[in-house]
C-alpha cells in the first residue's frame, strides 16, 4: 500500500472526485448501514477513539495500553466488541471496570467491520476522532502529534507514516511515511496504490459527520474509499512525517480486490 506521489492538474482531480462521489453516494442509499448521527462540534479537545476488537483476546491488551498510555490524556475511547468468540469480551469488561470515567464498551452479535466501526461512531463525543483495531497499535506520542497538527494547521485530517510488523520478521522494511497531499491528490492515491491505514490518521468531527461513516458493502476497502469521498470535499490535510502507527500483518480470508474495484 505504498502511496503513490503524483502531480496532476487539481482542475482535472477535482471534477473525477465530485463524479466518484455522487456514484458512491447513489450506492450507499441501498447498502446496509446503521445510522449514523455526529451532531454539533463535539467537547472541545476530546478525542474519541474507536476500538474494534474481532478474536483479538492474545493483542487486545497490547492496544489497549497503547491508547490509555497516550501522552495525550483526553481520550474517550470507545470499546465494540465485533462479535468475538473469544476471550476478548471478558478482557474488555476487565479494563472499563478499571478506568470506567475513560472507557465504553459495546458489543455486537455479527462481526462486520464497517458496521461496528459506525456503532462507534453513533457514540462518540470528542472533537477529533480516531480508528484503532485490537491487533494493531501506536507510538504514545501518536494522538499528541495528529491533534496537535490539526490544531497549529487549523486542519480537518491529519495522517502520520505507519508500519507494518510480521510476528516472525519484525518491522523489516515495511515502514512508510506518505508524501504530503492536496485533496486533489488524494483521489489518485486512494484509485491507486492507496493512501495510509485507517489507523495512521485523526480526523475532526465535522469532517466524519460530512462522510457519514463507512460503507456497509463487502467485499470494501474501507480506509481507502473513506478517504477517496474525502477528498470530494476539499480538506485540509495535515502530515505528520514520523513512524507512529503500527500494524500486526495477520493472514486475510478477504480475497485481494484491487482497492478501486472494491470501492
Amino acid at each position: 500500500m505504498k502511496p503513490v506521489d503524483t502531480k496532476l492538474p487539481e482542475q482535472v482531480f477535482y471534477p473525477l472526485a465530485r463524479s466518484w462521489r455522487s456514484a458512491a453516494t447513489s450506492r450507499r442509499t441501498s447498502a446496509r448501514r446503521g445510522p449514523v448521527s455526529l451532531s454539533g462540534a463535539g467537547e472541545p479537545g476530546l478525542v474519541t477513539v474507536i476500538l474494534r476488537c474481532h478474536n483479538t483476546a492474545r493483542f487486545l491488551a497490547n492496544a489497549l495500553h497503547s491508547i490509555l498510555g497516550q501522552d495525550y490524556r483526553r481520550i474517550e475511547l470507545i470499546a465494540v466488541d465485533d462479535g468475538s468468540q473469544d476471550a476478548t469480551a471478558e478482557i474488555l469488561h476487565d479494563f472499563v471496570e478499571s478506568q470506567p470515567e475513560r472507557m465504553r464498551l459495546l458489543q455486537r452479535a455479527s462481526h462486520d467491520p464497517a458496521k461496528a466501526r459506525n456503532l462507534g461512531l453513533q457514540h462518540a463525543r470528542g472533537q477529533f476522532i480516531a480508528f484503532l483495531d485490537a491487533e494493531d497499535w501506536w507510538h504514545r506520542r501518536f494522538l499528541g502529534q495528529l491533534v496537535g497538527a490539526l490544531e497549529s494547521g487549523n486542519a480537518e485530517l491529519a495522517y502520520s507514516g505507519w508500519c507494518d510488523v510480521n510476528a516472525s520478521r519484525g518491522i523489516g522494511d515495511s515502514q512508510w511515511i506518505p508524501p504530503e497531499y492536496s485533496p486533489a491528490e488524494l483521489v489518485y492515491a486512494a484509485l491507486g496504490d492507496g493512501t495510509w491505514p485507517l489507523h495512521a490518521a485523526v480526523v475532526r468531527r465535522g469532517l466524519m459527520a460530512a462522510l457519514g461513516g463507512f460503507l456497509e458493502l463487502e467485499p470494501s476497502a474501507m480506509d481507502d474509499d473513506l478517504w477517496l469521498r474525502a477528498s470530494a470535499l476539499g480538506p485540509t490535510l495535515v502530515r505528520v512525517p514520523e513512524l507512529l502507527a503500527f500494524h500486526r500483518a495477520q493472514p486475510r480470508n478477504m480475497e485481494q480486490t484491487p482497492s478501486a474495484a472494491q470501492v
